[in-house]
């Protein structure tokens, strides 16, 4: 309200999924842009400075909304490189986020991402592509720390082969990253955390939401507590950091369970998780 009463000229957009968006707010608002914005919010800002005349747009309540994923939907990975620019006067050391792939193979109980149940080799940028993008950002900044913005980075040895090729492409002889690991497909995958510590696996957030075995499985994550921690072992002995998180709440779990698996992560932070979050 302050903006529109300060200056009304001014368009407000706003974005995120329908749910978590206060009614007051989309009020307020011009336009609503849903999902992967990448071609809708171009096409948006070409609209209002009149360099096109039409948009795909859906009336909600009478706010104009683009469906980015429905009707700009990002067909080739490849269109999305990141480029920064020397102005951006990034420091050698700090780290660029990175789209390997978007979208997630698995369809949680508790999740509303958009792309869940992909295929596994859907949405993947080529090696070429990436390999251009972290040879960019060495020769402007000396770049070589990520992180990687996928939602589950290792759901396939696909995505895994191309990074490795494309850090051989761009000729990187230093290259460090963190992301999301999800360590189910570790623990179905022998070699497979070796592999990314060996590519250069620094840290890692894991989703384990409960210590809980009917929890687990309520919300489609069956596999058995100790398999996952004998995994979040082996990769903490290879010196990755990790940051885990959980959900209370859920069904077959008490609050003295959730406490209890609270002591247990306090008194193990050395051999599994240096942080973690409810």
């Amino acid at each position: 309200q302050m903006f529109r009463n300060t200056w009304p000229d001014i368009k407000i957009v706003i974005g995120a999924s329908g749910p978590i968006i206060d009614n007051r707010v989309k009020l307020q608002a011009d336009y609503w842009v849903t999902g992967f914005a990448d071609r809708s919010l171009v096409a948006l800002l070409d609209y209002i400075t009149g360099r096109i005349n039409d948009l795909d747009i859906e009336s909600n309540n009478g706010i104009p909304v683009l469906h980015s994923d429905r009707h700009y939907l990002v067909k080739n990975m490849d269109d999305i490189e990141t480029q920064w620019k020397a102005e951006d006067r990034v420091l050698s050391y700090q780290p660029l986020p990175l789209e390997v792939s978007r979208g997630c193979i698995f369809r949680c109980a508790f999740c509303a991402f958009p792309f869940l149940g992909k295929k596994n080799y859907e949405y993947i940028r080529s090696s070429a592509s990436i390999a251009r993008e972290l040879r960019r950002n060495y020769e402007l900044f000396g770049t070589y720390r990520y992180t990687l913005s996928d939602d589950t980075f290792n759901d396939s040895w696909e995505k895994l082969d191309r990074l490795r090729a494309a850090i051989d492409l761009a000729g990187l002889d230093r290259f460090e990253f963190v992301g999301y690991i999800k360590p189910e497909i570790l623990a179905t995958n022998p070699g497979m955390s070796h592999a990314l510590t060996d590519m250069g696996l620094r840290g890692a957030h894991l989703g384990i939401e409960s210590f809980n075995s009917r929890s687990r499985q309520a919300i489609g994550k069956g596999m058995n507590i100790d398999r996952i921690l004998d995994v979040t072992e082996e990769l903490r002995s290879s010196g990755v950091g990790m940051h885990a998180t959980f959900i209370t709440g859920l069904p077959g779990e008490t609050i003295d369970e959730c406490y209890a698996t609270n002591d247990w992560l306090c008194q193990h932070t050395n051999s599994h998780f240096q942080s973690w979050g409810w």
